[in-house]
């Protein structure tokens, strides 16, 4: 299951730099085009993309087919065609080894009937196999990608093994192509929100409190208890899984756990899919909290598409030290955080581990007890338009392997070393006082691993 999840996470990433392709062309309304007298080039047919290749990690027509990736080339007998991918087309020009699309040339190749076709700014190589069947028409391309625009959108679930989840999922499970955003469930206490939650499910939460440690403490159906050493999840606390028996063996841990710390319990989501949590009034944004303060007050693990939105998220009582994050995240992908507030006194606002495209837009982080963020073998991690102020008192961020980028961030009052590790750091358009600016100044990474473009 691990090997399925890390090709998730890569094909979600992949998914966003084959984007890249039509960024740079502005988007038209296609209409067809008249044809008129052109030579008959050799490479004219119908290829269809058969299989990737990013920063050496190749993912296959079965891995693509799974994670609903697909596109296409036509290339008609006149030097007309269309390139489509995921939910956009455009008509194109071509001869042999170049298509022109919007006026910007692509070359490409021709291999054993595949088209490879290298975008070069972002190291993509893609791979369309040549089709026996007849080319499609605009029309046909036009109902192609207007299918694609929801199941694109998000990732779908790459689990092989659904057998283990029927003790915890609802007849849903059979769909073999689920609805994105199925359910809507207004909920007004914690009760309703944990009860809500479920894949391809947008849960509006009414202002007020939602306190996940009174739910633990309350609720009659305990969560199993999770253990980071893959204790069986049907074999209770403290029971450990068979000698030899791997995650993979174990199938899959699906729903809402339970986390022992030391001095209460977390909760943990594990293997949510299409997950959205969104305030109902962003001016009286929901709030979000947990007791203990060794518990992260919200957990996923192995998730995708997870969006939360306008909600303010940390921990009760008075500021003091702790060990639990406020967000933490592992083996996660193609997920947004909007617009929310994290707060103390969580170690770090954020704890990120094996995830991608994760986007961070619009956040005011501020009051953790020791820094900002602590990120491992993250990739595709955005930090956007979003302030960092009043936390303290080790290293800022703390980012291990990958790439993070902070987009127009604001940095003040955070009382230690800004940046640490060997990650790759883009600093675009950022803001900072006095401190943060010295720190980053005297930052022997910078200009190495720490790259900053400012006006």
């Amino acid at each position: 299951m691990k090997t399925w999840k890390k090709a998730a996470a890569a094909a979600a990433a992949l998914m966003l730099a084959l984007c890249c392709v039509f960024s740079g062309f502005s988007v038209q309304a296609a209409t067809t085009k008249s044809r008129t007298a052109a030579p008959t080039y050799k490479d004219a047919g119908y290829y269809v993309l058969d299989s990737a290749l990013e920063d050496g990690m190749e993912l296959n027509s079965y891995v693509l087919e799974l994670a609903g990736i697909s596109g296409g080339i036509v290339l008609y007998e006149d030097g007309t065609g269309i390139f489509y991918f995921a939910d956009e087309y455009r008509e194109i020009e071509w001869q042999d080894g170049r298509l022109t699309v919007e006026g910007e040339p692509l070359d490409y190749k021709i291999v054993a009937e595949r088209l490879i076709l290298t975008e070069e700014s972002s190291g993509v190589e893609m791979r369309f196999k040549k089709s026996k069947d007849k080319a499609p028409t605009l029309e046909e391309v036009q109902k192609i990608v207007a299918g694609s625009a929801v199941s694109m959108s998000d990732y779908p679930d790459v689990d092989t093994d659904d057998s283990s989840k029927t003790d915890q999922k609802t007849d849903k499970d059979q769909d073999t192509e689920p609805e994105q955003d199925k359910d809507l469930v207004v909920v007004e206490n914690v009760d309703e929100l944990m009860s809500a939650i479920d894949d391809y499910t947008t849960i509006v939460l009414m202002p007020g409190t939602y306190n996940l440690t009174e739910w633990l403490e309350e609720t009659k159906n305990k969560p199993e208890i999770w253990d980071w050493s893959y204790v069986e999840p049907e074999a209770g606390e403290g029971e450990q899984a068979a000698e030899g028996e791997s995650e993979e063996m174990m199938g899959s841990r699906f729903g809402i756990y339970r986390e022992y710390v030391n001095d209460g319990y977390g909760i943990i989501l594990s293997e949510y899919y299409g997950l959205t949590l969104t305030s109902a009034d962003p001016e009286d944004p929901a709030e979000i909290v947990v007791e203990p303060r060794y518990a992260d007050v919200l957990s996923f693990v192995d998730c995708g598409s997870i969006t939360l939105d306008n909600l303010v998220l940390g921990h009760t009582k008075e500021q003091g030290y702790c060990q639990g994050d406020v967000l933490a995240m592992h083996d996660c992908w193609n997920s947004d955080i909007n617009n929310c507030e994290l707060y103390g006194c969580g170690t770090y606002a954020f704890e990120m581990r094996g995830c991608s495209s994760i986007r961070i837009n619009g956040c005011d982080i501020h009051d953790c007890t020791y820094g900002c963020a602590a990120l491992a073998d993250v990739y595709e991690i955005r930090f956007m338009h979003t302030d960092f102020h009043d936390c303290e008192e080790f290293t800022m961020f703390e980012v291990n392997g990958g790439n993070v980028d902070f987009i127009d961030c604001d940095f003040a009052r955070l009382n230690g070393n800004l940046f640490s590790g060997t990650a790759k750091i883009r600093l675009i358009q950022c803001t900072f006082d006095k401190d943060a600016r010295a720190s980053l100044d005297e930052n022997p990474l910078l200009d190495d691993t720490i790259h900053e473009f400012s006006k």
